[in-house]
């Protein structure tokens, strides 16, 4: 695996090369299924290829039951390689997602870390959710931090609440906007791949990427079985495939237990590491 050493100019460098690279041919548009004669695995693996020799897919002893956590290793595509077709990965940081059950629903608690140019960069969330097939966003706190060098950058440190309900949502201090349809997270929509997710799954939402950013008009689905050569060796996972206004294509690919073992976009992806 490649130095995750890695610059803010090089990273935001390489996300508007983005587009172009997936044009010509270097990182294929995931959601298309476009995949060269020469790419090594199926496009729903193509941003992580370099990883997977090295990554081993976490092992539950059961289905995920109503309170569980995942921690995930939060993977970087870096470039790949014109020749032999494979990425060069790095791992930038960390995820955690714990859920709970409270009486008001459940309770997500979310530590997300990326690491650029020495600058480590915090993200925690607390969600509490509805209690149905989405757990679709109720109320949720927010902040982000940074530091470095384990000194805290006091200019780096934002918090941020909002809610949802009754067809409208708030980011506090901003006015009620309307939302036609379910909200959901990046975080939460996990819990219906893991628990409820199969051959039928065909759902629309709007997406709340990062609790702050919205993004209309997501759709999620089934879209087959994909089998990855990894550590373990020849692994089949069943694949969701999820589009929508303002993402690159995601898929989630899920094992036989439920568990969401990776989740991957154009340029950043998640390696499940640990279950609990």
């Amino acid at each position: 695996m490649a130095d995750a050493s890695i610059t803010r100019r090089e990273f935001i460098e390489r996300g508007a090369m983005v587009a172009a690279l997936m044009s010509a041919g270097r990182l294929p548009l995931l959601g298309q299924g476009i995949v060269s004669a020469a790419t090594p695995g199926p496009a729903c693996v193509q941003p992580v290829t370099g990883y997977l020799g090295g990554f081993a897919p976490a092992l539950a002893g059961r289905a995920l039951g109503a309170e569980y956590t995942l921690a995930y290793d939060i993977v970087h595509w870096n470039r790949t390689d014109g020749k032999t077709w494979v990425t060069v990965n790095d791992v930038l940081g960390s995820l955690r997602i714990a859920r709970s059950v409270s009486e008001e629903g459940p309770r997500y608690d979310v530590e997300q870390t990326m690491t650029y140019s020495g600058v480590e960069n915090r993200l925690e969330a607390a969600i509490l959710c509805n209690d149905d097939e989405l757990n679709t966003l109720r109320r949720w706190r927010v902040k982000w931090s940074a530091s470095a060098g384990g000194k805290p950058i006091p200019q780096v440190h934002l918090a941020d609440h909002g809610y949802a309900g009754d067809g409208l949502c708030r980011l506090w201090p901003e006015q009620p906007f309307p939302v036609a349809g379910p909200l959901v997270s990046q975080w939460t929509i996990l819990d219906l791949l893991a628990r409820r997710a199969g051959e039928r799954t065909d759902v629309c939402f709007r997406l709340l990427d990062d609790l702050s950013r919205l993004k209309e008009d997501q759709h999620l689905r089934y879209d087959g079985q994909e089998e990855i050569d990894c550590a373990r060796g020849h692994v089949t996972l069943a694949s969701f495939l999820q589009t929508g206004r303002g993402i690159h294509p995601r898929h989630y690919l899920v094992d036989d237990r439920g568990l969401p073992q990776l989740v991957t976009a154009a340029m950043m992806s998640w390696a499940l590491r640990s279950v609990g």
